[in-house]
């Protein structure tokens, strides 16, 4: 009885058996073995994907009251699985990029913009990584990061998170008190030229 082959792989046998590449059974067998072990075999991609790993992140202050160049915020980036518990022993790397540079308006710190603020590579034993920072400046701020728990290097999961700081209230008000204080500054120095002018030309 004629034996059928579909598929591409299983066609792409037919025709090595059929020009008698492999001669006996024996390499036939081991042959075929080869070929569905291949097909079987999930890509990295695949088991990445099926992991259902997970990258979240929580702050303290929430990302809504963070003031910068003022508050400590405890940053916790959390790796779980599909289940949504925590993974043992995960490496993890991160990094902490700065807002871009804008010509208008700026900021109060420019030679942080546009920077990597942090960049690190760590093992977590429970699947967390913890860590402060003061944010030195105003603007949208990306952290990125990278996990995959050891001996599994397909399963790798990459997410950016992006958030955005509000200027910081006292430097806003001071900001406004500044700019007040030098337009009457400038009303008073253009009054007194004005009346002095005048003056002169009456005399």
């Amino acid at each position: 009885m004629p034996v059928t082959y579909t598929g591409t792989y299983f066609k792409t046998y037919a025709k090595i058996c059929t020009k008698n590449f492999l001669q006996t059974k024996t390499q036939k067998l081991f042959f075929l073995s080869l070929l569905v072990m291949f097909v079987c075999l999930p890509s990295p991609a695949q088991s990445a994907e099926n992991s259902g790993l997970q990258i979240k992140m929580v702050s303290t202050p929430s990302i809504e009251q963070i003031r910068p160049d003022m508050d400590i915020t405890q940053f916790s980036v959390l790796v779980t699985d599909a289940q949504g518990q925590p993974v043992k022993n995960v490496d993890m790397a991160f990094t902490l990029q700065s807002p871009a540079k804008k010509f208008f308006p700026s900021t109060d710190f420019p030679v942080v913009e546009g920077t990597t603020l942090m960049k690190s590579k760590v093992l977590a034993p429970e699947g967390k990584l913890d860590f402060q920072y003061v944010f030195p400046i105003r603007g949208e701020y990306t952290l990125k990061v990278t996990a995959a728990p050891q001996g599994k290097p397909n399963q790798v999961v990459e997410k950016s998170i992006r958030f955005s700081l509000r200027e910081n209230p006292p430097e806003v008000r001071n900001g406004l008190i500044l700019m007040s204080g030098m337009g009457l500054l400038g009303g008073l120095v253009g009054f007194l030229l004005t009346a002095r002018r005048i003056a002169g030309e009456v005399a």
